[in-house]
């Protein structure tokens, strides 16, 4: 069904990264980040970094330089082979939702319809994948969960009046109509605001086509800083580092974040709540670090002998929620290149020619804003949906029992093939398990359709033949929810793919 991941990265990676000697290599390495962003949805260099120590030394430190914007939100596992994507045919029924009247549900709610424990608990393992799970089970107190017809949108002057009116103090002063933030002129709004004497940059992106939606709404302040760059889930302390943080370097006067991050959490609560744009609810929040380099190098070695940490602070993730059921934010963005368009790619760039790929890009909504010790850094909000219900009935959700006979028969299979050598292995912990909505879509379609799932929460660490530890991933770091080790869909039990959004 889709190109096994490793090996489409892996030719990109071998074909791309040739010797890096002048800026234009370094160009390179940028194109490359963010080539592997879209083939395997946000993710990247987990595979680089098992590639072998070199080409893991090299991403660790593009990583640690600030190059690899997105791609520091997480890294993504192989996509496991078409006979692990669908454990069975989806039939008529199922395809649009089997329903149930209220007077048919399990009396009284989802938890009851379920019949799932407060602690999943499991221990798998085959030659080469260990899955242990302790898992805390978390259900939505609804009494049913309904299909949501989910439609892509652009911003809206409503949406510039609440924004500016709630973050910028009414101080804005864009000249924006209907007909143009429709398509019917300008695609792109740009401004400085001045705001208590700070100065905010304000972008308004509706530039979305057939192909692509992404648009943008995003207020920045103009502290001459950069991009702040999720980071870790604490902060760094420059008089004791760990070994894997040995190399940042301070500016003078570097001072870390002190406001409290249930502070920031509180603020971006209640801002959200005054905009009236929906309910929203924090999903967690992480420290977010600003890097500062010397643009006119003119090698990789001496750009990042000369990036400098600059400044710290602290981002909170939203998620939105319909009828008291989240719709969960995860590292992974939807945008995820399908096979036939990384096949041509790759041979595209192998022959030198440009390709214009034909997957549907449409990433999931998200929110996030950025605080320093100053206020409000960065707020950033892409492609908000228009959702409403495709029918009154609540759909049929499977036992519990049954979703996890599914996660146990699948879950080995599926992380068989994580990049390993000979020799290494692969250790899963389970640690959350979470029933909630997921967007899922047609393939190459830009309609959607929120559908509950469960998704398997945890961390991968990765052991090289010797037993030694060689890369853990646990998604943390950005105040996420850890990794989905899998998504079934509630209602059937086929495997949805978060980062391809099907």
């Amino acid at each position: 069904m889709f190109l096994a991941i490793d090996n489409v990265l892996y030719k990109i990676f071998t074909f791309c990264c040739i010797p890096f000697t002048d800026m234009q290599d370094m160009l390179w390495i940028e194109y490359f980040n963010y080539l592997i962003i879209f083939v395997n949805g946000r993710s990247s260099v987990e595979m680089v970094m098992r590639a072998n120590h070199n080409l893991k030394k090299m991403a660790a430190d593009i990583l640690a330089a600030g190059l690899c914007v997105l791609a520091m939100s997480g890294c993504s596992s192989a996509e496991p082979q078409e006979e692990v994507v669908v454990v069975k045919e989806q039939n008529e029924e199922f395809a649009s939702g089997q329903t149930m009247t209220e007077e048919e549900a399990v009396s009284g709610n989802v938890a009851e319809q379920v019949q799932a424990p407060e602690f999943y608990q499991a221990e798998l393992s085959s030659d080469v994948v260990t899955v242990k799970a302790d898992a805390v089970v978390t259900i939505p107190d609804v009494p049913g969960i309904k299909l949501k017809k989910v439609t892509a949108r652009t911003f809206t002057p409503e949406d510039y009046d609440v924004i500016n009116r709630v973050l910028l103090g009414g101080e804005g002063s864009l000249n924006i109509d209907n007909e143009a933030l429709s398509g019917g002129g300008e695609e792109a709004f740009t401004g400085d605001v001045m705001v208590n004497g700070q100065d905010y940059w304000l972008q308004i992106d509706n530039n979305a086509t057939a192909a692509r939606h992404r648009v943008k709404f995003m207020i920045e302040k103009q502290d001459g800083n950069g991009d702040y760059l999720s980071f870790s889930n604490s902060q760094p302390d420059p008089e004791s580092l760990p070994e894997s943080m040995k190399d940042i370097k301070f500016i003078q006067g570097f001072v870390n974040m002190n406001t409290p991050p249930e502070e920031i959490m509180n603020e971006v609560t209640e801002a959200v709540n005054q905009m009236g744009i929906g309910e929203y609810s924090v999903q967690g929040g992480g420290y977010f670090a600003c890097w500062i380099a010397n643009e006119d190098a003119m090698s990789i070695s001496e750009y990042l002998d000369s990036k400098y940490l600059a400044g710290m602070g602290y981002g909170v993730h939203l998620y939105r929620v319909e009828d008291g059921i989240p719709i969960t934010y995860t590292y992974e963005d939807g945008g995820m290149m399908a096979d036939y368009d990384a096949e041509k790619l790759i041979q595209a760039m192998e022959n030198g020619e440009e390709y214009v790929p034909e997957t549907v890009y449409w990433p999931y909504e998200e929110m996030t804003f950025i605080y320093t010790n100053e206020g409000l850094r960065t707020f950033e909000w892409i492609n908000p949906y228009i959702i409403e219900n495709l029918s009154d009935e609540y759909v049929f959700l499977l036992p519990f029992s049954d979703i996890s006979n599914i996660f146990e028969d699948l879950i080995l299979k599926k992380y068989a093939d994580s990049f390993n050598n000979e020799g290494d292995t692969v250790d899963i912990q389970v640690d959350k398990v979470v029933l909630s909505y997921m967007r899922v879509r047609e393939k190459d379609s830009m309609e959607g359709t929120l559908i509950p799932v469960w998704d398997f929460f945890g961390t991968k660490t990765y052991k090289n033949s010797a037993g030694e530890v060689d890369l853990v991933v646990d998604r943390v770091y950005d105040g996420v929810t850890p990794e989905s080790m899998m998504t079934i869909n509630a209602m059937d039990g086929t495997i949805v793919y978060r980062g391809l959004g099907y």
